[in-house]
């Protein structure tokens, strides 16, 4: 509206707010150009159109402003957004309502409103808005997604951190809903990964069933033998600390009551350090997709280290730290937005555990 000449007394104050928004959106955005997982509708792709028309609307007001460096890259995150859109095209030339392949009478991963029909229409129509506001003159430069360097703490009712290093990318939730996300890590992408394996969000109850949250994370074991595991929390938001920002190297750590992890993102991955203060022993969990509705994924573990494989693209999950350690799989599968996950497991005594998450050697971009 304001883009299209609206100007009233409140102008200047939504003015800002969408300033501002378009550049946090900027900065959460994944470089695979999605929209940032959490609560109802993420994963469906006209997240991605809707991105486009702000990024857009944003790239040719820099350009008339003479800001060739901002538009560049609101133009990138506008190719991006439309990249992802085009990833999810069905064989009949219609939009796969939901990042998974699944026929459209299952339904899988829809919300309760969720309409092949009306949301194709939506994502034409932003489609659309996003191609009219578009100027091609632009060159497209770097945005945030592909070079990283940066923690951005989204806290208060978001409850999120977004941070990236020279293109690998995480999105954490502090306190999940446990509706429709866990607490703890729920997105990894990296950058000649496949997203979908990250993974691409944690599972929880609205569409695995009633109790469940998985994320990437740990559980640990109490005196008294029962286990507690991080993606179940709901206490008191935690203290986040910025440790290092640097464009090929970032740092966080979020401090719990019972422990604290660090996830250090760099060129070549993700690495996590889980420190749990009292504990009869540690349990690291992945949630793995093994199945998108159209194929399932090749599976391969060999003791410390898990590889997945779908599409071409891949990612491996490796336990570095006690080395020795074997992981297993739950044979539990879960419902999932993306397809359908399972969980992979390795526990051991003592009260920490360390792990990385990389893409697959022999992926391409």
């Amino acid at each position: 509206m304001l883009e299209k000449g609206y100007d009233s007394y409140v102008y200047s104050t939504y003015r800002d707010i969408l300033w501002r928004g378009a550049w946090t959106s900027l900065l959460m955005q994944s470089p695979f150009g999605e929209l940032p997982a959490g609560h109802r509708s993420s994963h469906h792709i006209w997240n991605e159109a809707e991105q486009a028309v702000v990024f857009e609307i944003y790239a040719a007001a820099y350009a008339k402003a003479g800001k060739k460096a901002e538009a560049g890259a609101f133009k990138r995150a506008a190719n991006l957004s439309l990249a992802s859109v085009k990833s999810w095209i069905r064989p009949d030339g219609t939009g796969y309502v939901v990042k998974n392949r699944y026929p459209i009478e299952a339904k899988h991963g829809y919300e309760r409103y969720s309409k092949h029909s009306c949301y194709n229409l939506l994502t034409c129509s932003m489609l659309a808005q996003a191609w009219q506001f578009a100027d091609d003159s632009i060159e497209e430069l770097p945005a945030p997604a592909d070079v990283g360097g940066y923690v951005i703490p989204v806290l208060g009712n978001f409850r999120k951190i977004f941070a990236n290093a020279a293109g690998n990318y995480v999105e954490y939730d502090i306190n999940g809903d446990h509706q429709y996300n866990p607490t703890g890590l729920l997105r990894i992408h990296l950058k000649n990964g496949h997203p979908q394996l990250g993974p691409s969000d944690g599972a929880a109850s609205f569409f695995s069933g009633e109790g469940v949250n998985l994320a990437v994370g740990p559980s640990w074991k109490k005196a008294d033998g029962t286990w507690e595991k991080l993606a179940d929390y709901n206490g008191r938001n935690p203290w986040v600390q910025t440790l290092e920002e640097e464009p090929g190297k970032v740092c966080f750590k979020v401090n719990y009551p019972e422990l604290s992890q660090t996830i250090t993102i760099d060129k070549d991955g993700v690495t996590v350090e889980d420190v749990i203060k009292s504990s009869e022993g540690i349990r690291v969990s992945f949630p793995a997709l093994v199945y998108d509705g159209k194929e399932h994924s090749v599976v391969e573990m060999v003791e410390n280290q898990l590889s997945l494989m779908l599409e071409g693209k891949g990612v491996t999950f490796t336990v570095l730290e006690p080395q020795g350690l074997e992981l297993k799989r739950s044979g539990v599968e879960l419902n999932h937005r993306n397809g359908v996950v399972e969980e992979v497991y390795a526990e051991t005594s003592g009260n920490r555990i360390s792990y990385r998450i990389s893409a697959k050697p022999g992926a391409t971009p």
